[in-house]
């Protein structure tokens, strides 16, 4: 069995702009790296929903989810 993690993401930039498209390049070029590396990793899929939201998906053979209290915050 495969788990799926869906995101949403809500920018305070818009996602056309230089910056988001920024944003974008490093996601695929640094962000991509990082998922791939994951014990389990399938695939990573980023979707634009609208000009500040976007919606990703991961799936993985397993899943772990943790929570506790936050201890340091900014």
């Amino acid at each position: 069995m495969t788990y799926l993690r869906c995101t949403i993401g809500r920018w305070n930039i818009g996602l056309s702009s230089d910056e988001g498209r920024e944003a974008f390049r490093l996601i695929n070029d640094e962000g991509l790296r990082v998922f791939r590396s994951q014990p389990g990793f399938i695939r990573y899929r980023l979707m634009v929903a609208d000009h500040t939201t976007t919606v990703a998906v991961a799936e993985k053979f397993s899943l772990e989810t943790y929570d506790g209290p936050i201890v340091v915050a900014s």
